[in-house]
């Protein structure tokens, strides 16, 4: 069976920050990994420390386009705050509202909300929502000081 490894350049977290695209050989198999540090986490991204936000906005933008079943591994369980913050912006947005229910359940017995896939993060992920550079500053702006 096995799998192909892509190293992919994702800056914007710091300057020389990788993710790990791991697809499986066999076409057929929905098993596709995406391992991204603190470029994408569940319902969020990593603070720019090192990189710009057009390099942040890029790099989510490489991995927004990966297969919608990839499964996504980020390095922190940040997705409650996360979700708790995208809710406080848009808060009749029923699909977040259930990702936060369903994260808040997980947390609450112990589980963790990570795995996600890239489809879940494009449907209630903000920053994968941004729409260009700008919103995504807005945003990043906006969760950089926001206090839950």
């Amino acid at each position: 069976m096995g799998c192909t490894i892509k190293v992919l350049d994702v800056p914007g977290h710091t300057n020389a920050h990788i993710a790990y695209y791991l697809a499986p050989k066999e076409t057929n198999n929905n098993e596709a990994s995406i391992f991204c540090g603190d470029t994408l986490f569940g319902g969020g991204c990593g603070r720019l420390f090192e990189g710009t936000a057009e390099e942040m906005y890029k790099a989510l933008s490489l991995l927004k386009a990966l297969p919608d079943h990839t499964k996504v591994y980020c390095a922190h369980e940040y997705t409650q705050s996360n979700l708790q913050w995208a809710l406080s912006i848009y808060p009749k947005d029923l699909l977040i509202e259930r990702r936060l229910s369903r994260v808040i359940e997980l947390r609450r017995k112990g589980l963790l909300s990570i795995p996600t896939t890239i489809l879940e993060e494009k449907e209630t992920n903000l920053f994968m929502r941004a729409r260009n550079v700008e919103e995504f500053c807005v945003l990043r702006l906006h969760k950089d000081n926001w206090k839950n």
